[in-house]
């Protein structure tokens, strides 16, 4: 007989262990000001030998968005409903202009599949431009 624990079973433990760590980053997220925690998850995301330019802004803890730089790709943190704070890549539109927002990040290979979307379709996310919006 094997020891083995059956696929399923640790499938669902896997799960369990996401859910829990998900959980704790949430909790510190909360705990932690909007302003670094941006620069902390964009570190996480692309590392420290790029040069972080957040906006000029009072750090109050009750912001809810904050937007950073770097070279020339923009991003906006934001806290979740639950207190997680979120960072999304923005890119114009190139039909109306709009700022869109991209799924969040959390590494590197995310912010090249949203670079590789933004590049085939012109478009992150679901933004949809209006027919009178697009000439």
């Amino acid at each position: 007989m094997s020891n083995r624990l059956p696929l399923y079973h640790k499938a669902l433990l896997a799960w369990r262990h996401e859910l829990e760590k998900q959980h704790r980053a949430i909790l510190e997220d909360k705990e932690t000001p909007l302003r670094e925690g941006l620069r902390r998850k964009l570190v996480g995301i692309i590392g420290y030998e790029y040069i972080i330019e957040i906006e000029d802004r009072n750090d109050d803890p009750y912001d809810a968005i904050l937007g950073v730089k770097v070279e020339n790709l923009h991003f906006l943190a934001f806290r979740s409903t639950e207190g997680a704070i979120n960072v999304v890549l923005l890119m114009p539109c190139p039909h109306c202009g709009h700022q869109m927002p991209g799924d969040p990040l959390t590494h590197l290979a995310d912010l090249g599949r949203e670079l590789l979307q933004f590049d085939m379709s012109g478009r992150l996310s679901s933004h949809q431009c209006s027919d009178s919006e697009k000439d």
